[in-house]
């Protein structure tokens, strides 16, 4: 059996660790481009609005809440968005309601929530309510 790796030929007759770092020469930088372009995917805004079912039951289909008990998300800056829904994840921030929400999120879907809240028109600020 024969086959190269990044021009360095492989055979049978190849020693045990030659054979390893072969592998380890093509799966790591393979391994690294498939799990940094998760990690690195940019938001987006309409994945986020995909996955903001269960937002909507009290922060409003729309970003703005119907009971002003919950916040509006609508408008809010992006940063400040990642940042509560972290904190609600971890526990930092104290709402058992919140928690149980976030805790299911990944990373990306935080990021993708954000972008789509931060992308919406905030209707009751431009009414004068907040």
């Amino acid at each position: 059996m024969q086959f190269k790796v990044q021009g360095f030929s492989y055979n049978s007759n190849t020693s045990p660790a030659t054979s390893r770092w072969l592998w380890c020469l093509g799966v790591i930088p393979a391994a690294l481009v498939v799990f940094s372009s998760a990690a690195l995917a940019s938001p987006s805004a309409t994945t986020g609005k995909a996955i903001s079912g269960q937002c909507a039951a009290c922060h409003g289909s729309d970003g703005v809440a119907v009971n002003s008990q919950y916040p509006n998300l609508a408008g809010q800056h992006y940063p400040y968005l990642v940042q509560q829904l972290e904190a609600f994840k971890s526990g930092k921030r104290k709402s058992p309601i919140m928690h149980a929400m976030a805790s299911g999120l990944s990373k990306k879907q935080i990021k993708d929530l954000a972008d789509y809240y931060a992308s919406l028109n905030n209707i009751s600020c431009s009414k004068g309510k907040h």
